[in-house]
């Protein structure tokens, strides 16, 4: 019997189900050990998040060889994702008699004017500060437009693609490229509270760019500062290595009080967490959650938050 016109399907056929077993061994270990630390491998870690992997083990199963194997790795790697994206946090009231600061964060995804979506959620939650990346094509004529649609807001326009919306005064510290491609803007905000700093980030989306530089010069700005906030769309996943200066002086508000999946990409799936707001450890986070409008593809995160509780 000739069999010859099956031969390219089953070539074909090994050839996928060796590259995604390898892919999926390769990505599982980078998890569990280096992550992002070598630079020559960083590109693979963040193409490769949990999310990713799980899908791919349970592909896998479609081969009847090695089945059962990949059922259990995809249950093995879902268990490893949720453990490390899933908070289980309540929603907590604030310091009685404190005043509250909110803050949000939120890439707009390019929009070609004004976003609607953006001030029907200010409206709405009447945060403190406002924070926004990707601000589209000619943002830089949009301030009156969000000002006239805000009262009691000003606008604050910078080049490379950021604006800040503030109800209290604020003093632009600093702006620039973090690591000669990406953007930031420092402020002092003259809050109830008192001075708040807040770092406005950009990092570069190039998957071939180490992250490590841009994080470290975000974090530079807060350093030492009472009453800090850094946020914005890190395009760097939680899981990273160079977070852990962050966890050492500040806290990941999501973590400390947000529910659910902390990823904020790609349209309403958790696929990664490129989106953060860190607080200094002086604040208390009332309250971290994710908001979604399909005019972005990424999640907004508004938090709460309020002076720390003495110890």
């Amino acid at each position: 019997m000739d069999v010859s016109g099956n031969r390219p399907l089953t070539i074909t056929g090994r050839w996928l189900w060796g590259s995604g077993w390898l892919v999926l061994i390769c990505g599982l270990c980078l998890h569990l050990t280096i992550r992002d630390r070598m630079d020559s491998l960083a590109v693979v870690f963040y193409a490769l998040p949990l999310p990713v992997l799980g899908v791919l083990a349970l592909a896998l199963c479609a081969w009847e060889k090695w089945r059962i194997a990949a059922l259990l790795t995809a249950l093995l790697v879902s268990g490893l994702w949720v453990s490390r994206s899933w908070c289980w946090n309540e929603r907590g009231p604030a310091a009685a008699g404190a005043t509250e600061f909110r803050a949000l964060y939120w890439n707009l995804g390019r929009p070609k004017a004004p976003s609607n979506d953006l001030i029907q959620l200010v409206k709405r939650l009447q945060p403190d500060v406002v924070g926004c990346g990707e601000p589209g094509p000619g943002f830089m004529q949009h301030g009156t437009a969000y000002e006239e649609a805000l009262p009691g807001y000003t606008c604050h326009l910078m080049p490379r693609g950021l604006f800040l919306l503030s109800r209290w005064p604020v003093k632009m510290v600093q702006r620039g490229k973090l690591d000669s491609l990406g953007a930031f803007a420092c402020f002092d905000v003259d809050a109830p509270q008192g001075s708040v700093r807040l770092v406005l980030v950009d990092v570069w989306a190039d998957p071939l760019l180490p992250r490590r530089r841009s994080l470290e010069e975000s974090l530079a700005y807060a350093e030492g500062k009472p009453r800090s906030i850094v946020m914005g769309d890190f395009n760097t996943p939680a899981e990273s290595v160079w977070f852990a200066p962050y966890r050492q002086q500040m806290q990941d508000s999501f973590e400390a009080a947000g529910r659910g999946f902390r990823e904020t990409w790609f349209w309403r799936l958790p696929v990664l967490s490129l989106d953060h707001v860190w607080a200094s450890k002086d604040w208390r986070v009332a309250e971290a959650g994710k908001l979604h409008c399909w005019s972005s593809d990424h999640s907004a995160l508004f938090v709460r938050l309020a002076q720390a509780l003495p110890p």
